[in-house]
């Protein structure tokens, strides 16, 4: 504990009430959190962000000069 303050390393923030920094905490390590990229459920807050990243590694990135032509095509 850094003086009357706690850190939060997920979010990277610094409470000065140690009761909303735990309460905080102990959401970010319940199982209730899910990936954007799977749509799997079940994780801690940690986990949902690294599926996360393993989801981004295989997807398929458009090059940004070719968005509003890829959005023209599928518009119309």
């Amino acid at each position: 504990m850094i003086g009357k303050s706690q850190i939060n390393l997920y979010r990277k923030r610094i409470w000065t009430c140690k009761m909303t920094g735990k309460s905080q905490i102990n959401l970010y390590r319940k199982r209730i959190w899910t990936c954007k990229m799977t749509g799997k459920s079940g994780f801690t807050y940690e986990e949902a962000l690294l599926s996360e990243g393993k989801g981004k590694e295989g997807t398929f990135q458009l090059p940004n000069e070719l968005i509003a032509l890829a959005l023209q095509l599928v518009q119309f």
